[in-house]
């Protein structure tokens, strides 16, 4: 899939090198970039607009990241950095949704499961 760095800032995300020791290499996506070496969750969390035919978009995101943000937020006892960590787990609204009925662990403060599981979204 391809991605479009339309935030008007310089974003940079992490892609494995095979041929590295280490393993990974930093890349910078300029605005206006088009990139397609980066995963689907690495776009959505860097704020990159997905290119394609409306066809070709199989899940449209409903929430934008901002209604995302907001939404947190309004949870009390999440701050900016445990938002920022949610959005990293679950990069769409509906990720965190499905996760959150799914009755498996989440991988977060307990005190934040149980207000986000008691949560009416």
């Amino acid at each position: 899939m391809e991605y479009l760095n339309s935030t008007g800032e310089p974003k940079k995300y992490r892609v494995s090198d095979s041929h590295e020791t280490s393993g990974y290499l930093w890349k910078t996506v300029k605005n206006g970039m088009v990139v397609t070496d980066i995963d689907d969750s690495q776009a959505i969390a860097l704020g990159l607009s997905r290119l394609g035919k409306p066809d070709e978009l199989e899940n449209v995101e409903t929430v934008s990241s901002e209604e995302y943000v907001s939404k947190l937020l309004s949870v009390r006892g999440v701050g900016h950095k445990t938002a920022d960590d949610i959005m990293i787990l679950y990069p769409t609204f509906d990720d965190l949704k499905s996760g959150i009925s799914s009755g498996d662990d989440l991988p977060l403060r307990d005190d934040v499961v149980i207000k986000l599981k008691k949560m009416r979204w």
